[in-house]
């Protein structure tokens, strides 16, 4: 079951990477509007109330997957 749409995912990944609405609505085919509209819909569908929460959560369910450098065992 996706829970998020492959352009919320897309959002999601500029969001983890610390880039702002402004900066995401900068690349090709996205405006500010859209990128504000993504983020209030993963909220939503989430179930949490902001980025921070947003971020944890996808990665804690499995939606996504960062893999950092340090840790050995992850499991993506």
């Amino acid at each position: 079951m996706n829970l998020i749409s492959n352009r919320e995912r897309e959002v999601l990944f500029h969001l983890i990477e610390g880039r702002l609405s402004k900066e995401i609505s900068g690349l090709p085919g996205i405006s500010k509007n859209t990128v504000d509209n993504h983020r209030k819909n993963m909220l939503l569908k989430m179930e949490v109330t902001n980025t921070s929460e947003l971020v944890y959560k996808a990665i804690k369910d499995g939606l996504i997957c960062i893999r950092l450098s340090y840790l050995h065992n992850f499991n993506c």
